[in-house]
């Protein structure tokens, strides 16, 4: 599609299965926002029209049928699952260790993709540290808005700190609130709400060697866990409907790296096997899986 300028900004689509349409800052290519359409299984969305801007907003079509509209104000709705541990924010050449369950990780968390009535959106956001010594971390930009102020309230509550300083619970809202900086939810005309879900443990990457019939495929498995015993199952299967599985125990109270064996019977097929890792509080095996990765593939020769 051609893409369309409005003010500073730049718009465009991509005539791909999920199509995606991107707002670019003009100056600086950075990204602002992105829209992808998620199609069913075997359908597709491609868009291949133009984005027309009128009345300050922008219209596209796609495949899917419909014609979607976008404006800089309303109310924007996603989803957002946390797991325990600490990711990095880096501003202005510092690096600040953030827990992953708080509400600024919240906002970290939902802006990298996060799904919502069928698409799945995505946005920049920017921060400010020159108040760190004194209060914290501060907001200053999402979306590219940021002639304004940014405010955060968690379900009814303003807090009084800073973002990376207050801790989400299961269940929790975030409204991240653009204006003058006296708005609440019930009257802001621009708003990012996240609905927050937190889950004691999470799976962050598998690897897994290739391995010999009669001998065990080795696996390593990142995870981030509040504290207790846990048990992790590796299983998979290949095409012809061969299955293999390992079984492991492990204490954690944080991130950890944990291997696993998973035995390769002798008289199994050679050949590609999908694996998939899952994760059980000891005391609630094998009834409640509380994490669930993958796949990723094996080679047994």
């Amino acid at each position: 599609s051609t893409p369309a300028i409005h003010e500073d900004r730049i718009y465009f689509a991509t005539n791909t299965q999920k199509g995606t349409v991107y707002a670019l800052n003009l100056s600086t290519g950075e990204l602002l926002w992105f829209y992808r359409l998620i199609p069913p299984p075997g359908s597709y969305c491609n868009i291949m029209s133009s984005p027309v801007i009128a009345d300050g907003r922008l219209f596209i079509g796609a495949d899917s049928g419909y014609v979607y509209c976008f404006n800089s104000s309303g109310t924007v709705e996603l989803n957002v699952t946390l797991y325990p541990g600490n990711y990095t924010e880096r501003i202005n050449g510092n690096e600040y260790e953030v827990s992953k369950t708080s509400a600024l990780g919240a906002l970290h968390f939902a802006s990298s993709g996060s799904k919502a009535d069928g698409a799945e959106i995505g946005f920049s956001y920017r921060l400010s540290d020159s108040w760190y010594s004194s209060f914290g971390l501060f907001l200053e930009s999402a979306m590219g808005l940021d002639e304004l102020y940014w405010t955060y309230y968690v379900n009814s509550e303003m807090p009084w700190s800073a973002m990376e300083k207050v801790e989400m619970n299961d269940g929790d809202i975030l409204y991240l609130i653009y204006g003058t900086g006296f708005e609440t939810p019930e009257n802001a005309s621009t708003m990012i709400k996240i609905n927050v879900a937190v889950r004691p443990v999470g799976i962050e990457s598998v690897w897994v060697s290739s391995a010999a019939r009669g001998g065990n495929i080795m696996a390593f498995v990142n995870v981030s866990t509040i504290e207790g015993w846990y048990v992790l199952v590796l299983s998979g299967i290949n095409a012809e409907g061969d299955n293999i599985a390992g079984v492991a125990t492990f204490y954690s109270k944080g991130d950890l790296r944990v291997p696993a064996l998973v035995a390769v019977p002798q008289q199994v097929k050679t050949g590609t096997y999908k694996l998939y890792a899952g994760i059980y509080r000891l005391e609630e095996y094998p009834d409640n899986l509380i994490s669930f990765f993958g796949p990723v593939e094996a080679g047994i020769r």
